[in-house]
């Protein structure tokens, strides 16, 4: 018998926490350390990081991860 469904359903791939994934919005976060590359290569260690952003990701929960270039940005005001 193929799924039938009465049959759970195996979480999908997507639904895992990923070091790779952005802990704001989710998507890529493009980090050198997850990718296992220097920490130096990283975007973010020659960016100037929106202090508000780095403290929501210090307090979400699970996992420690790194933020995206698109939620570090420091908003021109």
């Amino acid at each position: 018998m193929l799924n039938s469904p009465s049959q759970p359903q195996s979480p999908s791939p997507t639904s895992a926490v990923s070091a790779a994934q952005c802990p704001l919005c989710g998507q890529a976060n493009q980090c050198a350390i997850a990718a296992g590359k220097a920490a130096s290569s990283c975007w973010c260690m020659n960016s100037t990081l929106n202090g508000a952003a780095k403290q929501q990701a210090a307090n979400t929960q699970g996992p420690q991860r790194c933020i995206c270039k698109a939620c570090g940005q420091v908003s021109a005001e």
